[in-house]
């Protein structure tokens, strides 16, 4: 029971479980942090899911809340909103997407056979 916890920040975190509008989502919720599959029945995934909590909370220490308890929102990893710098500099310009070219071919055996011969001829 919730109301009884002395921590007002673990108990607003245990209250969460407890709201009747989501009692159809707490399997999920419980499949999302690993704790069972969505086969389990609701009080178990409550019980489980305020031991989560309980084991993970710091006394003393506010933590900003997870506001998609349930992964209902849609992560878009669209460049658009990354932002483009930040692609482009994680991006390898080899990695173009293009075949290879001749060129490319022979570079490519050349560094094969300069590392098998690194390693004494064994793959």
């Amino acid at each position: 029971n919730p109301a009884g916890e002395v921590d007002a920040i673990l108990r607003r975190k245990l209250l969460r479980w407890f709201s009747a509008a989501h009692q159809a989502q707490l399997p999920y919720a419980c499949e999302m942090r690993g704790l069972a599959g969505r086969a389990l029945p609701t009080t178990a995934c409550r019980t489980r899911l305020c031991h989560f909590e309980r084991y993970w909370h710091i006394p003393g220490v506010s933590l900003p809340e997870d506001s998609d308890l349930f992964g209902d929102t849609f992560i878009d990893a669209a460049p658009s909103t990354c932002g483009d710098s930040v692609i482009e500099d994680l991006a390898d310009p080899d990695l173009d997407g293009e075949p290879l070219s001749a060129e490319e071919l022979v570079a490519v055996e050349r560094e094969m056979q300069e590392d098998t011969r690194r390693v004494g001829g064994i793959w």
